[in-house]
């Protein structure tokens, strides 16, 4: 496994270990589900995405379930560089980026 896997799969250890969580299961898993669960509140919110939106939303759903977190300067690198990089999320969220980087590194890392 990869560094970054071994290093998130330790965080579900922790987790597990401190009675925080009630089951054992890696931290990617953990943070797909939170992601799926917060996309059907949005959408109970009536707050629809674009496709676009989604995509990049996917791509940081999968930084967050490798990395722990999702901070602007990320947009720099691969693949979202390959998307555009920070210029071209800007440009996908406008002003709500950082609400938009805040709000997922809270409830899919929390």
């Amino acid at each position: 496994a990869s560094g970054k896997r071994l290093l998130t799969d330790i965080v579900s250890l922790l987790r597990f270990a401190t009675h925080r969580d009630d089951e054992l299961v890696p931290f990617g898993d953990q943070v797909r589900e939170r992601f799926d669960a917060w996309m059907a509140q949005q959408d109970n919110r009536g707050r629809a995405f674009t496709a676009e939106e989604g995509r990049w939303l996917e791509m940081m759903r999968d930084h967050i379930a490798t990395s722990l977190e999702m901070t602007v300067e990320d947009l720099d690198y691969a693949p979202f560089a390959e998307a555009g990089g920070r210029g071209r999320a800007a440009q996908v969220f406008g002003e709500h980026l950082r609400e938009v980087l805040d709000e997922l590194n809270g409830v899919l890392a929390a």
